[in-house]
């Protein structure tokens, strides 16, 4: 059994044909050019594993380490990739370490941060190295939270110039000196 296409439907069906070949040419030209993916191999996204949201005191480490995963465009992890962390902002008073570090065999890589002296939300960005790719870069939000007695200018850390280590701003050590020597004026 043949079906047979009469003049309109012929007419019909090639204006349906050269429409859809050009539709298609269309997208070819326009993806064709702007579109590359990463081949196997290659980082495709960087993954958010842990970390995120967290709290510590200013001046203190975050409790945990800020976990983000690399894998390449069919989700496979890769290792050997350079990750970055940093802080968004400037922040007095912060730490990141490491700095650098090559993902794992699993694909992940960590860091762990010190919160700086200014209290609030800070964000701390992992990127694959040499990139600026949105699908390469992780952002984990920290909130530094006044510590006690805290007078924002030494930020609550006790390895702070001046700061004998016990939170309360002063520096007994230098207090027992002065003590030392009225002692031995009261001696004369």
């Amino acid at each position: 059994m043949r079906y047979r296409f009469d003049s309109g439907e012929t007419t019909a069906l090639s204006r349906a044909l050269v429409r859809g070949v050009g539709f298609l040419i269309c997208l070819s030209t326009a993806c064709g050019g702007d579109l590359t993916l990463p081949s196997p191999d290659q980082p495709a996204i960087l993954l958010l594993v842990s970390g995120d949201p967290q709290e510590a005191l200013t001046g203190r480490w975050a409790p945990q380490p800020l976990v983000v995963r690399v894998v390449d465009s069919e989700s496979r992890p890769l290792a050997g990739v350079s990750i970055a962390y940093r802080f968004a902002d400037e922040v007095p008073g912060s730490a990141i370490d490491p700095q650098l570090v090559e993902s794992n065999a699993a694909g992940e890589a960590s860091a762990v941060a010190r919160l700086g002296s200014g209290t609030g939300e800070h964000a701390v960005v992992a990127q694959v190295e040499g990139t600026t790719s949105s699908r390469l870069r992780a952002t984990f939000r920290l909130t530094a939270l006044p510590s006690e007695g805290d007078d924002d200018s030494k930020g609550g850390d006790p390895d702070a110039p001046g700061n004998d280590g016990d939170d309360n701003g002063d520096n007994d050590e230098d207090h027992d000196a002065d003590d030392d020597e009225d002692e031995d004026e009261d001696d004369d």
